[in-house]
């Protein structure tokens, strides 16, 4: 009589096979949905800015005697962003893994100015 072995999870990736039962605790473990929760809540305030921006749009161009030209623009600046990205971020995703793609921006990110002028000095 032979004696039931458990079931083993595996899974294969670009290194071989993966025991998901040893490697990572499976695709939903705790610490992927925290990245997975911190990720939606980062699209969610995404998209809640970029709604704003449309609603203060009309007030935008009374105060700053912006033309609808100029207005299209601004609104359209966050789908300039995601074509630029695209490319570059497709070809990091197949060369290296995600956690390190995600990192290096995550990276590249924090050195960024809030604006990329200095100050002017009023003497």
């Amino acid at each position: 009589m032979t004696s039931a072995r458990p079931h083993s999870r595996i899974v294969w990736d670009r290194t071989g096979p993966v025991d998901l039962r040893t490697d990572g605790g499976g695709p939903w473990s705790r610490s992927r949905r925290g990245v997975i929760a911190l990720l939606f809540a980062g699209n969610l305030i995404m998209w809640g800015q970029r709604l704003d921006m449309g609603v203060a749009a009309p007030a935008l161009m009374a105060q700053f005697h912006w033309t609808l030209a100029v207005v299209g623009a601004v609104l359209s600046a966050c789908s300039v962003g995601y074509v630029i990205a695209q490319g570059p971020g497709g070809v990091l995703s197949d060369a290296l893994p995600g956690h390190a793609v995600l990192w290096a921006v995550v990276a590249s990110s924090r050195g960024q100015p809030s604006r990329p002028w200095p100050p002017r000095r009023t003497s």
